[in-house]
Order: structure tokens, then C-alpha cells, then sequence
């Protein structure tokens, strides 16, 4: 089907958007100009004298499903440039969904997407390019549209439209969408709040911040918990006033509410971005230990990149016995930001000398694996200086690991393997090493 018959079936307002394009290269002519809408019409109303009236002669409002689908092939099949083609079928499925939701939907999921070469731009929400055009009918019809999407008609895709949908409400009516958050899943629950947020963030709610606070801490904390409340439901602002108030919330907080102290923690530390190891140490020294340890894993999330720093924090949660937090996130990840050979070799010998415990073997691996990484040639007389025992081990098994993903090098990665002393981490090693030379092996194949 030639270009010129597309844009008849699609309509003569949606013409406009491409005529410049496909009349120009359909009737051979060098102007990429945008078609002047009236001359349109004018041409439209010559040709449609003495003929049947198409669905073309119609606004695409009072097109039926059916219009909707013939005009939704057509461009398929038609031979468009990938952003020619997603210009139409959004424009299409906005109007589209005005008749039929549900026909809409499945339309647009039956579209496989990967951006062609020389396309301007990449899809990497999971929506698509073409779903998102139907967020204007989820906030026009929330119930109707949520009803629909509710009832699971669209198998995997449900997860990905309910997310859109509370994206699209979420920014244009955040009131309306937290007033449904008891009722959803956790999931779903988690989406809502994080959409809500994110509006606040953006100044595109119609709720505050301390109407939204009031709205998440009415919950329990099994339905939204400290962390939700913390990441989306406070702005975030600091200065000198905004640290007091928040310490102050700490020491005056109402004995059992151990999520709302945690909140307050979180928010205190993360003021506290800017302050050494030891000034914060002397900011907690009054605190309750839970805070505490908050406060140390907010200060570590938000802190710039400083090897002192950020092991100074380590050591201060070490020192409150805080292991439960060593695998946290906050407290592993900045081990993992040095770009310098030098920061990574301060980390790397701060390691060495953290307690030998399981709740810090992970911690112990991932702070070493960026020097181990970047100095494969003076590895093994670094570690060799390691006093015998477990950290030794655990280097030779980490260095097993970097030998074979950064170097390829078996001989050496097996080397490793051998050097190792205690049976359980050296099985532990061998395992680790085998799976990663089969996963190589298959990339490589």
C-alpha cells in the first residue's frame, strides 16, 4: 500500500503531521514541506465529489473500532520511516481509545519495537514508545480505564499498564491515586507511592509534601515502611535549620514508633553529606543506637566520594556492632565508586583489616575487587602480605574472579584457586570460578 493511501485512511488532520514527508517522496517532487491545511481540505472536498463517503471524509472521533484497526494496518504496512510510523499510531491509538479501550491496548502490544538506524531516540521504558499515548484517557477516564486494566485482561502487560496508569494519574491527580493504596497489591502499592512522589519532585502533584507525609504514616508499617516514607514522602531540602528540626524530631520522638524515628534519622543524615567521620560521630553521640545506625547509612547513601570518609562511616557503624547493615546498599556501593588506583588501594587496605565475621565477608570482597581489578600484575604480592587466615583466602578467591572476567586469563584465575588454604573457601572459590568460565564460554560462543 502506497504512502498517499495511508494518509487517506488515516485522515486528513493526521496527514498534515506527515504530508510534507510522504506526498513529497510518493509523488517524486523535492519539497518536505508541511502541507497547508486548507489547501487539504480544498483537495479533499475535489476529490470526494460524486464518490462514497470513507472513513478518511470523517473526524477520526466518530471513526468506529474497525476504521480504527484498517487504519492501524495500513500503517504497519505501509512503508514508513520508524518515526513517520510512531507519530501516526500514537496520534491513532489516543483517539482510538476514545471508542475502544481494550482494542487500543491490544493494538499497541502486538507492536514489537526496536529502533531502526538513524532513528532519533530509544525506548527504554518499558511502556514502549506507542503505550504512553494512552495516558491522556487514563486521566480523562481513571475509573473506567483502571476497571479494564484491573481485571487482568492483558496478561504480562498488566504490570506495565497499571504502572503507566499510575504514572499518568499519579502527576494529575496524586490525591485521587493515594486514596487507593490500601487496596493495592505491594507491588502495585510500591508503584503508586513512588509515582506520587516523583510528581511532588517534578511540582506537578496536587497534594504537598505534608499532606502526602500525613497520607503514608496513616498506614501501617507493614503496608508502607520507613524507607518508602523517607525516599518519596520528604523533600529533601537542607540547610542549618532543616538539621536541627530533624534532630530534634529524633530526641523527641514517641516511644514505639520506631518507623517514624528511623524516618527522621534517615532525613537527618542525609544533612549531614557534607560532614567528616568525626563530626558526625559527635552529631549522634546522643542519639538512640537505631537512629544512629540510620543516620550513618543516610550520611554514607548521600556522601560525596572520599575513601576516608566514607570507611571512617564504615567503621563508626562497626564500632555501634551494626552488622546487619554491611550488606545494605548504602553501606557496599560507595566501596565501588574510587576511580583512582590510589582511593581503590586505601579501601582495599582498610579491608584487610575489618573483623572477620560472615556479616562483613561480602563487604571484605566488594572492597577489594576494584584494586584486584586494576592491578593484575601486583595482585598477588599484595595479597601475599595479607596475614594467613580468612581475608587472605577471600583475596585469592576474589582474585580467581577479576583474572578470569578481566583478563581471561585461566592459568592464573586456577593459580588463585590453589593458593587458597581453608577448604570451605576454596570450594566456595572453584564453584564461583567455574560457573563464570562457563558463562564466558557461552557469551564467547
Amino acid at each position: 500500500m502506497n504512502r498517499r493511501s495511508i494518509i487517506l485512511l488515516v485522515a486528513s488532520h493526521l496527514a498534515v503531521i506527515v504530508s510534507g514527508v510522504v506526498l513529497a517522496r510518493q509523488l517524486g517532487t523535492s519539497s518536505a514541506k508541511p502541507a497547508d491545511h486548507r489547501s487539504s481540505a480544498r483537495h479533499s472536498t475535489s476529490v470526494n465529489r460524486g464518490r462514497t463517503e470513507t472513513p478518511a471524509d470523517r473526524p477520526l472521533g466518530q471513526w468506529r473500532t474497525r476504521e480504527y484497526a484498517a487504519a492501524w494496518n495500513a500503517v504497519r504496512l505501509g512503508t514508513l520511516t520508524t518515526k513517520e510510523r510512531i507519530k501516526l499510531q500514537r496520534e491513532l491509538l489516543a483517539k482510538w481509545a476514545e471508542v475502544d479501550l481494550q482494542a487500543a491496548i491490544k493494538a499497541a502490544l502486538g507492536e514489537s519495537w526496536i529502533p531502526e538506524a538513524g532513528y532519533p531516540g530509544s525506548y527504554v521504558d518499558p511502556a514502549g514508545p506507542l503505550l504512553g499515548a494512552l495516558s491522556g484517557y487514563f486521566v480523562g477516564n481513571p475509573d473506567a480505564s483502571w476497571e479494564l486494566i484491573h481485571a487482568g485482561e492483558f496478561g504480562m502487560a498488566n504490570g506495565v499498564l497499571r504502572q503507566l496508569w499510575m504514572r499518568a494519574v499519579g502527576e494529575k491527580d496524586s490525591r485521587r491515586l493515594t486514596g487507593m493504596i490500601s487496596g493495592l497489591s505491594w507491588r502495585d502499592r510500591d508503584q503508586a507511592i513512588r509515582s506520587c512522589g516523583v510528581a511532588l519532585m517534578n511540582q506537578r502533584a496536587n497534594i504537598t509534601y505534608p499532606e502526602f507525609l500525613r497520607i503514608l504514616t496513616a498506614f501501617p508499617e507493614e503496608m508502607v515502611s520507613a524507607e518508602q516514607i523517607f525516599r518519596y514522602g520528604t523533600s529533601g531540602i537542607v540547610s542549618p535549620a532543616s538539621r536541627e528540626k530533624e534532630k530534634d524530631a529524633i530526641l523527641k520522638a514517641p516511644a514505639g514508633d520506631e518507623r517514624m524515628l528511623r524516618v527522621n534519622a534517615m532525613i537527618y543524615g542525609r544533612q549531614l553529606f557534607k560532614q567528616s567521620a568525626d563530626e558526625i560521630s559527635r552529631e549522634i553521640m546522643d542519639l538512640p543506637r537505631t537512629a544512629s545506625e540510620e543516620v550513618l547509612c543516610s550520611a554514607l547513601r548521600f556522601s560525596k566520594i572520599d575513601p576516608v570518609r566514607t570507611t571512617g562511616i564504615i567503621d563508626l557503624l562497626i564500632g555501634l556492632e551494626a552488622w546487619n547493615k554491611m550488606a545494605q546498599p548504602e553501606v557496599v556501593a560507595p566501596l565501588q565508586r574510587f576511580s583512582t588506583s590510589e582511593d581503590m588501594a586505601k579501601v582495599a587496605a582498610w579491608a584487610t583489616g575489618l573483623p572477620v565475621r560472615e556479616e562483613t565477608e561480602d563487604l571484605f570482597d566488594r572492597s577489594i575487587e576494584p584494586y584486584l581489578k586494576n592491578n593484575p600484575d601486583t595482585a598477588p604480592d599484595w595479597i601475599s602480605q595479607i596475614p594467613p587466615g580468612v581475608w587472605r583466602d577471600r583475596a585469592y578467591a576474589q582474585f580467581s574472579l577479576t583474572a578470569l572476567s578481566g583478563q581471561n586469563d585461566a592459568e592464573k584465575s586456577q593459580w588463585a584457586v590453589e593458593q587458597i588454604s581453608d577448604p570451605r573457601v576454596k570450594d566456595e572459590a572453584e564453584t564461583r570460578r567455574s560457573q563464570l568460565a562457563k558463562g564466558i564460554g557461552s557469551k564467547q560462543n
